[in-house]
C-alpha cells in the first residue's frame, strides 16, 4: 500500500538508511477526501542531503543513477510514484548520521510552480 501525500498538507516522514540496504517506497499523493491526484504533466523530485553536502538529488525527469537509483512514477494519473536507492547508492549514506543533521524532501514540479509533499526530514543507521 503506498504511503499517503495529502493535497495542502506537507507530510513529515522519517527517513533511515542502513549502508548498503536498498531503500525503496511507493508514495500517492491524494486530495483530503483521499481521491488520487493525477501528476500527468508533472514531476517528482527527492533530495536527500547531510548538514555539509547533497548525497542525492533525483528527479522522475531524469535517468536513474548509473547505479539504478531513481524516482519514477509507477500510475501517474493516480498519483503514484516509488522513490529507489540501492545497496551500492546507500553506501555513501554514511555521511548522513541518525542523529538528525541529515534532511531530505520530496517536491512536484508543475507548471513551473514547485510544492513540497514530505518537509525535510532524515536519519541514517550503519549496518547492525
Amino acid at each position: 500500500m503506498p504511503r499517503r501525500l495529502t493535497d495542502n498538507e506537507v507530510a513529515t516522514y522519517p527517513l533511515v538508511i542502513r549502508r548498503g540496504i536498498t531503500w525503496s517506497r511507493v508514495f500517492q499523493f491524494t486530495n483530503n477526501d483521499g481521491t488520487p491526484i493525477d501528476m500527468t504533466g508533472m514531476s517528482v523530485g527527492v533530495h536527500i542531503r547531510d548538514i555539509f553536502d547533497t548525497l542525492f538529488v533525483l528527479s522522475t525527469d531524469d535517468a536513474a543513477t548509473a547505479l539504478g537509483s531513481e524516482v519514477v512514477f509507477t500510475d501517474q494519473a493516480n498519483g503514484i510514484f516509488r522513490f529507489k536507492l540501492t545497496d551500492e547508492e546507500t553506501l555513501t549514506a554514511n555521511e548522513v548520521d541518525s542523529s538528525d543533521d541529515g534532511l531530505w524532501w520530496v517536491e512536484y514540479h508543475d507548471d513551473g510552480d514547485v510544492q513540497l509533499l514530505i518537509e525535510p526530514s532524515c536519519a541514517t543507521a550503519e549496518d547492525i
